[in-house]
């Protein structure tokens, strides 16, 4: 497996020994410092993605990439998106790490998408100040999934044996967003994308490949712009800067977008930016998310293990 690797590291200030988190996927250094009453931040910048990363099955030795498709959403249509980057992406995980295979599974976004419009989830429901409440939106998506699946057009194993299933399948899903930002961290780590919400702004269309998104400030009781849901496909540690502060490091989150491989390009090469594994994603801090549920597979119906 490899496994993205955070260095623990030594305060200044107290001099506590801070030693990383362990996880299944990547080993995450802690931002805060542990010692008694000490607020000393890492200095130490750290990134991990799960669509970088690559698992060695046990038996086959195979290496298996775990990258996902860039969709390019219609223009309403990014929970549909974000929740299809997540699901197929832990459906790979699953595979990789229960049988030690490859598994290529293509989702019906076509009949996804026209499953959303059905049930009228192509727009956010809103406040009487006309504000997105995007949680109700999640859980009426989530409950989608959970009720009728996702359509797949195609799967198979490396071995190119077809599996029958028809949906990919959800058991359960669960906001997670009152936890705090390190343990949202460690459930990327373990093996756990999100699918998270982020204010939208006027710069959020123009940010590049791996640039941080700065956020609008929310207004309570006022009309704001709303939301944009995306698929939280990793996390890093690195300086967070403010005018006229210091920079500060502090936690961001890997947002895989849907708008093609040609969104957040820094130049006009986004097919070898997708090539690299990073078109269609930006970086969102933490304290910019607004919400993020996990969800956690069917796995009863998959083909035995040998």
């Amino acid at each position: 497996m490899s496994n993205p690797s955070g260095k623990g590291w030594i305060c200044l200030e107290c001099h506590h020994e801070n030693h990383p988190v362990v996880c299944k996927l990547a080993v995450i250094p802690r931002l805060t410092c542990g010692g008694p009453g000490c607020k000393t931040r890492s200095t130490t910048s750290y990134e991990c993605r799960l669509t970088q990363t690559v698992i060695v099955g046990r038996q086959s030795r195979q290496k298996i990439q775990l990258d996902v498709p860039i969709y390019r959403q219609n223009a309403e249509n990014c929970g549909c998106y974000a929740t299809l980057t997540v699901v197929q992406l832990m459906w790979r995980l699953h595979f990789a790490w229960s049988f030690g295979a490859y598994h290529s599974v293509e989702p019906d976004e076509v009949k996804f998408a026209a499953l959303y419009r059905l049930h009228n989830l192509v727009t956010y429901p809103r406040d009487r100040h006309g504000n997105p409440m995007e949680e109700i939106y999640i859980e009426k998506a989530l409950d989608l999934v959970l009720k009728f699946g996702i359509p797949i057009k195609s799967s198979k194993l490396c071995s190119g044996a077809l599996i029958p299933e028809r949906t990919i399948k959800i058991k359960s899903c669960l906001s997670v967003i009152h936890l705090p930002i390190e343990e949202l961290t460690k459930l990327i780590g373990n093996g756990f994308p999100l699918i998270g919400t982020v204010p939208m702004g006027r710069l959020q269309s123009l940010i590049s490949c791996q640039e941080v998104y700065y956020a609008p400030t929310l207004i309570p009781n006022k009309f704001n712009e709303g939301f944009h849901m995306v698929a939280l496909i990793g996390s890093g540690l690195g300086p967070k800067h403010i005018a006229g502060t210091e920079p500060v490091h502090e936690t961001y989150f890997v947002a895989r977008d849907s708008g093609g491989i040609d969104a957040h390009a820094s130049t006009s090469k986004g097919k070898s930016n997708r090539e690299k594994g990073v078109g269609g994603d930006f970086l969102v801090w933490g304290s910019d998310l607004c919400e993020a549920w996990m969800v956690e597979i069917v796995d009863d119906y998959l083909p035995t293990k040998k």
